[in-house]
């Protein structure tokens, strides 16, 4: 190719190079994403509009603990399926009874045995009394024949005699009293004991009462309508599944008040200095475009928030209050696209609101 044809193909090119740059500067500029898990803010989207992402979540809702018991942990045998509607008095999980059933079983066989025990021990001290009386009647009739012996006096006997009788009046009266005294011992043994026993009885029988109630707690109940979903396990960060071991007080899952919905979304430092309270937003489901919303921002944190999964940044979380909340469309859970107007406030919340 010629020199001065490939000069001028070099100019063209440049020049219209040139051109390209010139017209991308005088439109609109390309939007720059920054994600974060579940807040998304997209720069210079709209004019004077921050976009976040967020999710629908509920501010009244009925949350299933796992429950105390006599072992510190329990395996979660069966869990229903997340999204899934229920009624009050509807399962919602059920731990591994096992331990408590064994528990419950060794009580009862301890509560059989302490009642036999104390059958046993009535049987035996009702014979043990019949056996006393006897021995304080044969010892009240010797020591009352005792007396009328001695009743003689010494002029009608020898002295030998007399000496005797007195003596032995001594000896019946002392074994009349002492047969006294071991038949008011056994009755006070008897009460004691048999007492006792029936305190051990129904100490077993509210332990019983105890982990019978600990094995119906063992299953979680709905106490409302609504739909249920899954709380997230603390320890490995997921939801909860089967066959996940659980302490006391570690949430389950949890059947939201749908009437109760709010977005919760979370924006970086620099957005949620932009923001304040009562600026309107608008919503769009993900779950459905077509469908838009109107929220307000009801409160920013008042400080920046760590997300280990988001990377070193500080976030603030934002509340959105839903306008009017659809419980027919809106779910729990639901991610939410927020286009918040920086220029329009409304009257409603003229403060900025500090989040609990």
């Amino acid at each position: 190719m010629p020199r001065d044809t490939a000069s001028r193909w070099v100019l063209l090119t440049t020049l219209f190079v040139v051109a390209c740059a010139c017209s991308v500067g005088e439109g609109d500029p390309t939007p720059v994403v920054r994600v974060a898990d579940q807040s998304v803010a997209v720069e210079g989207a709209t004019a004077g509009g921050l976009l976040l992402t967020g999710v629908l979540r509920a501010t009244d809702s009925e949350l299933l603990d796992t429950p105390t018991a006599t072992t510190w942990q329990l395996s979660l045998q069966w869990l229903i399926e997340e999204g899934s509607t229920v009624e009050p008095g509807d399962a919602i999980a059920r731990f591994d009874p096992g331990a408590t059933q064994i528990n419950l079983h060794n009580k009862q066989d301890q509560l059989e045995t302490k009642h036999q025990e104390r059958e046993s021990r009535i049987a035996q001290d009702a014979i043990r009394r019949m056996e006393l009386e006897l021995a304080l009647r044969k010892a009240e009739v010797a020591y009352k024949k005792a007396q009328i012996d001695a009743a003689v006096t010494q002029d009608l006997l020898a002295g030998k005699d007399y000496r005797q009788r007195q003596q032995l009046l001594r000896e019946t009266k002392q074994a009349f009293e002492n047969a006294q005294l071991d038949s008011l011992d056994h009755e006070t043994a008897s009460r004691t004991g048999i007492s006792e026993m029936d305190i051990e009885v129904l100490e077993l029988g509210k332990d019983i009462e105890d982990l019978e109630d600990e094995l119906g707690s063992l299953t979680l109940r709905a106490s409302r309508r609504g739909i249920v979903l899954h709380e997230m396990h603390r320890w490995f960060g997921r939801p909860v599944r089967v066959g996940d071991r659980m302490q006391a007080t570690m949430p389950v899952a949890s059947i939201p008040e749908v009437h109760s919905l709010e977005v919760e979304a979370w924006a970086g430092e620099t957005d949620a200095a932009q923001m304040k309270a009562g600026m309107a937003v608008s919503l769009l489901l993900d779950a459905d475009p077509s469908l838009d919303f109107d929220g307000i921002v009801e409160f920013i944190g008042s400080a920046g928030e760590r997300r280990e999964s988001w990377g070193r940044g500080s976030y603030r979380r934002i509340g959105i209050r839903v306008n009017r909340v659809d419980p027919e469309i809106m779910k729990p859970g639901m991610s939410v696209r927020c286009e918040v107007d920086l220029q329009a406030t409304t009257d409603s919340l003229i403060a900025e609101q500090v989040a609990p």
